[in-house]
C-alpha cells in the first residue's frame, strides 16, 4: 500500500513540475504582448508577427485596381515584400510595385523566369486599359522633352519596369525587336526621329536580389547532395568597392530580357569585370588564364577567382598591402604543389613567415599577363628573366648569370633531398623510432 501512495506522488509530482516547467516556457517564448492582444509595431518584420492576425491570410483585393494572392507567397518570407513594418499608427503602407520585380519577370540565370511578370497577372483589365504613367502629371512638357529628360535618369530603375525591351533569337544570336522595345516603337509610330540612333534599356533592380539572398537560411542541395548556402551579407555589399553597381551588373544572366546562357552563372558573374575594367581586359585575354576562360574552360582562373566577389576591396595601399599576402588564396588553390614547394630561404619561407618585403605569386610570374615559362613574352622565360629579377631592389641590375639560382625557388627540397649528405641524415632519421 505504502509502495502505491508513493508511485502517485511521483507521478503528481512529474505532472507539476511538468507544468511548470511549460507554463515558463510559453512564458518566455511568447512574444511581449501577444497575451494582452498588443501588436508590436516597430522592429524587423517577421513570421511569428504577422501570424496572431494573419494566419489565415488570403487573397487581398482593391476593387478596379488589384488582386494578390498571399497563397502563392507562402514560402516567401513576410520581410523580403514587407521591407518596413505594414501597420502605421494612421495608415497601413503597401509594397510598392517596384518590391514585385525582385522576382517577377526576372529570368534566374538556368533556373528560368521566377514568376510571371505580365500585368493581368495581378491587375484587371480595365485597370490596365486606363492606365498612364505616374510622371505625366508631374512633368511639364511630357510629350516633348519633358519625359526625354526624365527617362536618361529613370529609364533603367523605372520606366523599364513597366516598358521592358523584348527580344527574339535570330540566328542564334538575341536582338531588339523594335516594335516592343519602347522608346523605339513609340517614336516610330510617333514619325520621331532620335539622334544617335535609340538605345536598348534593361530594367535594373539595383540590390532587390537581397529580398532573398539576405535571408541567412536560404540554401539548397547540390548535384552532390552537399548543402549550399545562398546567404549573402548587404554590409559585405556596401562595404566593398562596388558597392555602387547593381547586382546585375555582374550577374548579367539574372536580368528581364529573357537572354540564355549556356555558362554556370559564377562563371559568367567572375569574367563580367571586363565590361568595365578594359585596359586589365586586353592584357588578360592574351595571359594562359584568359584563353582559358574564353575557351569557356569554367576551371580557369577568372577575374572572380582571383580578385573575389561581393567583397572586392579597393586596391589602393592598404588594399595591395592586404592582397600581397593572399597569395595562397589567389594561386595557391589551383597550384597547391607549386605554392607548397615555395619553400626557399629567400623568397618563400621568408614570404610564408610573413616578410612584408618578400615577393608572392604575380612579383615573379605577373598578374593579368600569366604565361608559361617557355613563352618568350613570359615574365620567368630565359628572356625575360632577368629584367624580372631586377625589378626588385635587392637585385638592381640582376646579370643572367645570377638568374641560374631561380631553379632552387620551388625546388629548394627535392634538390636538398637528392644530395649524398641528405640522403644519409634521411636514411639515419628512419631508423630512430620517434
Amino acid at each position: 500500500m505504502r509502495r502505491t501512495l508513493d508511485s502517485k506522488r511521483r507521478a503528481a509530482l512529474t505532472v507539476i513540475v511538468f507544468g511548470l516547467v511549460l507554463g515558463l516556457y510559453l512564458a518566455v517564448a511568447m512574444p511581449a504582448g501577444a497575451a494582452k492582444g498588443v501588436v508590436e509595431t516597430q522592429g524587423p518584420v517577421y513570421g511569428d508577427k504577422c501570424s496572431p492576425c494573419h494566419a489565415n491570410i488570403g487573397t487581398v483585393i482593391i476593387p478596379g485596381r488589384l488582386f494578390f494572392k498571399h497563397a502563392f507567397h507562402i514560402l516567401v518570407e513576410c520581410s523580403a515584400c514587407h521591407t518596413d513594418f505594414p501597420h502605421k499608427p494612421d495608415r497601413t503602407s503597401r509594397p510598392p510595385m517596384k518590391t514585385c520585380w525582385a522576382c517577377h519577370k526576372l529570368t534566374h540565370s538556368a533556373g528560368g523566369e521566377i514568376a510571371r511578370g505580365n500585368c493581368s497577372a495581378c491587375h484587371p483589365k480595365e485597370f490596365i486599359a486606363g492606365w498612364s504613367c505616374p510622371f505625366e502629371k508631374k512633368v511639364k512638357n511630357w510629350k516633348g522633352r519633358g519625359h526625354a529628360k526624365l527617362g536618361k535618369l529613370l529609364q533603367k530603375s523605372e520606366c523599364a519596369m513597366c516598358h521592358p525591351v523584348k527580344m527574339r533569337v535570330v540566328n542564334g544570336e538575341y536582338v531588339y525587336v523594335a516594335k516592343d522595345q519602347f522608346c523605339a516603337g513609340c517614336h516610330k509610330r510617333q514619325g520621331v526621329k532620335v539622334s544617335g540612333g535609340e538605345k536598348a534599356y534593361d530594367y535594373d533592380e539595383g540590390m532587390d536580389c537581397l529580398v532573398c539572398h539576405q535571408v541567412k537560411t536560404l540554401s539548397k542541395n547540390t548535384a552532390k547532395q552537399q548543402r549550399k548556402s545562398f546567404f549573402i551579407e548587404k554590409k559585405v555589399i556596401t562595404d566593398s568597392v562596388h558597392s555602387s553597381i547593381s547586382c546585375q551588373g555582374c550577374h548579367s544572366d539574372f536580368n528581364f530580357r529573357d537572354r540564355g546562357t549556356s555558362a554556370h552563372y559564377g562563371f559568367t558573374a567572375s569574367l563580367a569585370c571586363e565590361g568595365c575594367h578594359d585596359k586589365q581586359n586586353a592584357i588578360y585575354r592574351k595571359s594562359t588564364h584568359g584563353q582559358m576562360a574564353h575557351q569557356g574552360r569554367q576551371t580557369a582562373a577568372t577575374c572572380g577567382a582571383c580578385h573575389g566577389g561581393h567583397d572586392i576591396f579597393k586596391l589602393d595601399e592598404e588594399g595591395k598591402a592586404k592582397l600581397s599576402t593572399m597569395s595562397e588564396q589567389v594561386c595557391g588553390n589551383c597550384h597547391k604543389e607549386r605554392y607548397k614547394s615555395y619553400d626557399d630561404y629567400y623568397h618563400g619561407a621568408a614570404y610564408k613567415t610573413g616578410a612584408p618585403d618578400a615577393p608572392n605569386c604575380w612579383t615573379c610570374h605577373g598578374a593579368h599577363d600569366v604565361l608559361p615559362s617557355k613563352f618568350a613574352a613570359s615574365k620567368t622565360s630565359s628572356v625575360n628573366l632577368a629584367k624580372t629579377c631586377s625589378a626588385c631592389k635587392p637585385h638592381d641590375n640582376a646579370a643572367e648569370d645570377f638568374t641560374s639560382y631561380a631553379k632552387l625557388i620551388h625546388r629548394t627540397k627535392e634538390i636538398k633531398s637528392s644530395t649524398f649528405i641528405s640522403q644519409i641524415v634521411d636514411k639515419v632519421r628512419s631508423w630512430i623510432p620517434f
